[in-house]
C-alpha cells in the first residue's frame, strides 16, 4: 500500500543542535530547561531524547531475556473484567453477563469470593479467576475440579491491604508450597500499594522484593528454583499516563529478569507474567465519564506495555458502564489492532529511556527493602505503609494545587453535582461450625509437603468447611494496614459542599475590564477553577470600565489590568458579597481571596465556600 512513496527524500535532516536552536528561538528567552518536566516519583523527562539517552545493555526480542519488549513472542492480552458483587446470585449473574459479551475470564476477589461456593462456580460456566484472599488453600479443591478456574494466592498483600492473616508466617509459606504446582497460583500483587499513593519505583520495589520472597519460601520447600518463576505471576497497575505504564511494566520485566539471572535461572518461559488492573485511585463521582476516557488510555498502556491479562474498572455503578469497560477492549483489538504487534513502542527514544529510568529506580527501591529484611518484615513493621502514605500526601498536595492534572476533578470540571457512588463494604466470608473429616484435619496439621494438596484433592468438604480449618492454622499476623488514596477526594469534598449551598448563592460571575489579550486569559482561568469548586460560573464581557447586572451573584471575581482598590469599592455598593481577584493582587486593595496559578485550590475555594454557607452579615459582607 505504500508503493510509490519514499519517505527518504523530501525533508532536509536536522541534527539536535539545530533543533534546539529553533526550539530556543521559539520560547522566547525561556531557555529549554522550561521544557524538562518529571513524571510520577521525579524522574526527569528530557524535551527531546535521542540515541545518547538509551541505555546501551540489549533489551532482547519478545519472548527472550531479558524479556523488556514482551514474556511472549506473540502480541495479543486477555481481557479480564472484575466482578464486585457480593451475593452468590449476583455473582454469577454478573460474571455470566460479561461472559456473554465476550470477556476472555471474570476475576473475583475477596469481596465476590466471601460467601460463594463451588456450585455458584460451576454455575458462572466459564473462564474464572479466583483471588480469595486468606483462604486460598480452600477453593483448591474447586480449583482442581472445575475447568476454566483458576486460583490466586498472594498473603502478603492480604496482609498488607487489610492488616491482618489468620495464621502466621510459617502457615503462609506453608499454603503457598501446596498451592504452587498447579499452575500461576503464587501471584504478585503490587496494586494495594499503587493505590495507596506509591510511586511506580516503589510499586516495583515492593514486588520485585514479594517474588524474592516467595522464590525463597519455594525453594527453602523443596521446590525445584527453575520451575518457581513458572508457578508465579504478578499484579501490577496501569493508569492513564500511558507512556509511563509501557514503561513500568516493561521495567518490571527486565527487574524480575535480572533477579531470576542473579539466582542461576534464565531462559524462555522464565518471564514475567502480568496481570494489569487500571487504578482505583483515580476512581470518581466527578464527571465519572471522564474514568472511561482514562480506561482507554491506561488499557493502552498496559497492552503496549506487554500485559498479558488487563482489567479496566466500570466508570460508575450499572451494566452500562460494565458494558463499555468491556467493549473498550474489543475495540481496542478490533479496530486498533493492537494485538497484531509486539512490544510496538520498543526503540522509541522516550520509551527505551524511560524504562531504564524506571528500572534502576525500581532497583534501587527493591536494594533498599531487601537491606531491612525484604518484603515481609517491610509490610509487618509499617515501613512500606508510612512509605505509600508519604507518597499518597505528596500526591494529594499535587492535586491540591492542580500541578497534577485530572480532567473532570481539577481541570476542565463539568457544570454538575457529584453522582453518588456505592461504596463497596468488606463481606465477611462464610465460615461453617462444621468441622472437616478427621483425615483432613489431621492432613492440615501434620501432612508432608504435597499432602494437604492430596487430601484436597480427595475431598468433597465443603469451602465453608475448609475456611473453618484454614482459622484453626497456628498463630496470627498483625501489620498496619494500607490507607487507599482517593485523588479526587480533596475535589469530591468542596463539590458536595457545593451542592449543599441554595442554588442562588452558588452563582458566581467572573468580569473582565482592561486589555482583552491579558484579561481574557485570566477569566477563563477563573471559570476552570471556579466550576472545580461546584460553583455555578457566568462569564461576564471584556470592557473598558465595570458593568455589574443590577442583581449581582454573591462571588464576582476581578480580572483587570486596571487599578484594583475602585473595582472592589464599586463591587461592594453594588451588593456583593465576596470579590475574589484572578491575577495579581496590589496592597490594600481589598479583596476576599486571589485565584492564581500556584494556589492551593481547595483551601482557597473552600475558604470561598465557607464564606458563601455563612451567608451575609454586615449589609452584604460575608
Amino acid at each position: 500500500m505504500n508503493e510509490g512513496l519514499d519517505f527518504d527524500t523530501g525533508f532536509d535532516p536536522v541534527d539536535p543542535e539545530t533543533w534546539r536552536e529553533h526550539v530556543e528561538a521559539g520560547l522566547r528567552g525561556a531557555g529549554l530547561d522550561s521544557l524538562r518536566g518529571r513524571v510520577e516519583g521525579g524522574l526527569l523527562v528530557e524535551p527531546l531524547m535521542g540515541p545518547a539517552d538509551v541505555p546501551a545493555q540489549p533489551v532482547g526480542a519478545p519472548g527472550a531475556p531479558p524479556f523488556v519488549r514482551g514474556a511472549r513472542t506473540a502480541a495479543g492480552w486477555r481481557l479480564v473484567h472484575p466482578i464486585d458483587a457480593a451475593e452468590p446470585g449476583d455473582v454469577v449473574d454478573a460474571a455470566r453477563a460479561a461472559l456473554a459479551l465476550e470477556a476472555g475470564a471474570v476475576h473475583l476477589a475477596e469481596r465476590a469470593c466471601a460467601r460463594l461456593d463451588r456450585a455458584s462456580v460451576e454455575g458462572i460456566g466459564g473462564p474464572v479467576i479466583l483471588d480469595p484472599g486468606a483462604d486460598a488453600i480452600a477453593w483448591l479443591p474447586v480449583a482442581e475440579a472445575v475447568e476454566g478456574v483458576e486460583l490466586r494466592f498472594d498473603p502478603l498483600a492480604v496482609l498488607a491491604r487489610s492488616g491482618e492473616l489468620p495464621y502466621d508466617r510459617a502457615a503462609a509459606t506453608r499454603w503457598l508450597s501446596e498451592l504452587a504446582p498447579g499452575g500461576r497460583r503464587v501471584l504478585v500483587d503490587a496494586t494495594p500499594h499503587h493505590d495507596a499513593g506509591a510511586t511506580p519505583a516503589d510499586e516495583l520495589g515492593y514486588a520485585l522484593a514479594a517474588g524474592v520472597e516467595y522464590l525463597r519460601a519455594l525453594g527453602e520447600a523443596g521446590h525445584a528454583l527453575a520451575d518457581a518463576p513458572r508457578r508465579m505471576g504478578f499484579a501490577l497497575a496501569c493508569d492513564a499516563d500511558v507512556f509511563l505504564t509501557i514503561a513500568k511494566l516493561r521495567a518490571a520485566r527486565l527487574c524480575w529478569s535480572k533477579i531470576l539471572r542473579a539466582t542461576g535461572i534464565d531462559g524462555a518461559g522464565h518471564g514475567m507474567v502480568v496481570h494489569a488492573f487500571e487504578s482505583r485511585r483515580t476512581q470518581t463521582s466527578l464527571d465519572p465519564v471522564v474514568g472511561a476516557l482514562r480506561g482507554v488510555s491506561a488499557a493502552v498502556g498496559a497492552i503496549v506495555g506487554g500485559a498479558e491479562d488487563v482489567t479496566l474498572l466500570p466508570y460508575e455503578d450499572g451494566r452500562g458502564a460494565e458494558r463499555l469497560a468491556i467493549n473498550t477492549q474489543h475495540v481496542l483489538r478490533a479496530e486498533s489492532h493492537l494485538d497484531r504487534v509486539a512490544d510496538p513502542a520498543g526503540g522509541a527514544y522516550y520509551v527505551e529511556a524511560l524504562t531504564d529510568r524506571v528500572a534502576r529506580a525500581a532497583w534501587a527501591s527493591l536494594g533498599e527493602i531487601e537491606a531491612k529484611g525484604g518484603a515481609w518484615d517491610a509490610v509487618v513493621s509499617g515501613r512500606l505503609a508510612e512509605a505509600c502514605a508519604r507518597s499518597a500526601e505528596a500526591r494529594i498536595d499535587g492535586i491540591r494545587t492542580r500541578s497534577i492534572a485530572r480532567v473532570g476533578v481539577n481541570r476542565y470540571a463539568a457544570d454538575q453535582d457529584p453522582v453518588g457512588v456505592a461504596e463497596a463494604s468488606p463481606v465477611a466470608p462464610d465460615v461453617s461450625a462444621e468441622r472437616a473429616p478427621k483425615a483432613l484435619r489431621d492432613a492440615f496439621r501434620e501432612a508432608p509437603r504435597g499432602g494437604l494438596a492430596d487430601a484436597l484433592r480427595a475431598s468433597d468438604a465443603a469451602v465453608s468447611v475448609l475456611r473453618h480449618e484454614v482459622r484453626r492454622a497456628p498463630g496470627e499476623t498483625s501489620a498496619p494496614p494500607l490507607r487507599p488514596l482517593r485523588e479526587a477526594a480533596p475535589f469530591e469534598a468542596l463539590r458536595a459542599a457545593a451542592a449543599a449551598l441554595p442554588e442562588p448563592r452558588r452563582r458566581a460571575l467572573v468580569v473582565g475590564v482592561g486589555a482583552l489579550e491579558v484579561v481574557k486569559p485570566r477569566m477563563d482561568f477563573a471559570r476552570d477553577a471556579l466550576l472545580c469548586g461546584g460553583l455555578r460560573v457566568e462569564m461576564g464581557d471584556v470592557a473598558a470600565e465595570l458593568a455589574l447586572p443590577e442583581a449581582p451573584p454573591p462571588t464576582v471575581i476581578l480580572c483587570t489590568t486596571a487599578s484594583l482598590a475602585p473595582l472592589v469599592e464599586a463591587s461592594r455598593a453594588a451588593g456583593v458579597e465576596r470579590v475574589l481577584v484572578a491575577g495579581p493582587d496590589e496592597p490594600e486593595s481589598g479583596v476576599d481571596g486571589r485565584l492564581h496559578r500556584d494556589m492551593d485550590a481547595v483551601e482557597v475555594l473552600g475558604a470561598l465556600l465557607d464564606g458563601l454557607r455563612e451567608g451575609p452579615v454586615d449589609g452584604g459582607r460575608s
